[in-house]
């Protein structure tokens, strides 16, 4: 019983090596697939032009060599077998090519699905000329496969969808078998050899897209836990490690087009109040509902913008571009409107009947002498002030001083 167990299961890990079955097991990862193939159209667009390239040489080659040994005068059946199979590689190929070449020239981006239609096109037609070749050659009685090799290798290799794989793969045997069996000249080698392909190519398929599923995860789960690392998991914004990477990217565009940064504190006014009279799970709903507010009221105009939490119920805006202040002065009335809104009651002993917030800003230019802490600093101090003015103000210093 235990050996017919071990036997079960090694037939199974076999066949499963030939099936994506077990690996597509739900309908998102059927389409996980569907993303590899337009992943992999993007990846191997320019290859396929340099197999073009190949193809059509090898088409003419033939068609000149015919040409100069008289050819399509000896054999006329055959070689109009022959004048397809050449033809429509040149006629297909080159067309490809010009379309290529056309969208490079006038800088036209293509689709991923245009990507796959080019490649279907041109592989579906490559395999159809590959097998009226090989009938040409059966009906000559020459078994010389190694071209086809070239063909369907590379065309199923470097074409997205797994069903034209099959379709290739029939159009290029299928039709020399059956004339060879038409004409009594089919041999137990040339089938062995036609499944033997199919397995070969069928085996280096599966294990591609495997490999491209797990890559895929792989790059997702780094990707997760980059983001993870420079994201506060209460209110999904950016926290300090963001801030500093921000700043990284950006330095040398702020540098160049002379921006101006303005980086802004902000303080949910008595805070602890409300964590006191509703609890600290009702202070992390709060303090989500405060960020949305906030994101919401960010320029819409293109103004580069991000929101940071800097601590606790602190926040820092960070906002890049010209013309800073007035589009401060917007954001900030949009802030107060939002929050408003929100008609969030403070807790017991509060300044004010609803939530708050307290801000302080400021606006410099980003030159050789600017330093990060040293304006963050310089917006906290900012903070103070408009705490100790009341509350729900905030402070701006910078060439146009002043409340708002």
């Amino acid at each position: 019983m235990l050996q017919k167990d071990n036997l079960l299961k090694l037939m199974d890990s076999w066949s499963g090596m030939f099936s994506l079955k077990k690996s597509l097991s739900t309908s998102n990862e059927q389409k996980d697939i569907s993303n590899i193939s337009r992943k992999f159209a993007d990846e191997n667009y320019s290859r396929m032009f340099v197999m073009i390239i190949f193809g059509v040489l090898f088409a003419f080659a033939f068609f000149l060599s015919d040409i100069v040994s008289n050819f399509y005068c000896k054999e006329f059946p055959v070689s109009i077998l022959n004048m397809f199979y050449e033809g429509l590689y040149i006629v297909v190929g080159m067309t490809v090519l010009l379309i290529g070449i056309i969208c490079k020239l006038k800088k036209y981006q293509l689709s991923s699905k245009m990507k796959i239609a080019l490649h279907t096109i041109f592989c579906s037609c490559a395999a159809i000329g590959s097998g009226l070749g090989y009938v040409s050659e059966s009906l000559r009685g020459q078994r010389s496969i190694v071209p086809l090799f070239f063909v369907i290798y590379f065309g199923t290799v470097t074409t997205m969808p797994l069903g034209l794989f099959f379709f290739c793969y029939a159009a290029v045997f299928l039709p020399a078998l059956i004339t060879q069996g038409v004409i009594h000249t089919l041999e137990t080698a040339e089938i062995l050899t036609t499944i033997g392909c199919g397995l070969f190519f069928s085996f280096n398929r599966v294990i591609y897209l495997r490999f491209r599923l797990t890559q895929d995860e792989l790059e997702r789960v780094n990707k997760e836990l980059g983001e993870s690392a420079i994201t506060d998991p209460l209110t999904k914004v950016g926290n300090r490690t963001r801030l500093y990477r921000i700043f990284e990217t950006n330095k040398q565009q702020w540098m160049e087009e002379k921006s101006e940064i303005c980086l802004v504190m902000c303080d949910v006014d008595n805070f602890k109040n409300y964590n006191d009279t509703y609890s600290h799970l009702k202070g992390d709903e709060c303090l989500v509902k405060i960020t949305e507010a906030i994101k919401n009221a960010f320029p819409k105009d293109g103004t580069f913008g991000e929101l940071i939490r800097f601590g606790g119920e602190e926040f820092l805006i960070l906002l890049a571009g010209d013309e800073l202040y007035e589009r401060l002065a917007v954001m900030y009335q949009n802030i107060r409107t939002n929050i408003c809104e929100l008609k969030l009651k403070s807790g017991v002993g509060a300044v004010h009947e609803y939530v708050t917030l307290s801000l302080g800003a400021d606006i410099s230019p980003y030159n050789e002498s600017f330093v990060l802490e040293d304006r963050i600093k310089n917006a906290d101090l900012q903070l103070y002030i408009s705490k100790n003015n009341g509350r729900d103000k905030m402070t701006v210093t910078t060439c146009k001083e002043g409340n708002l």
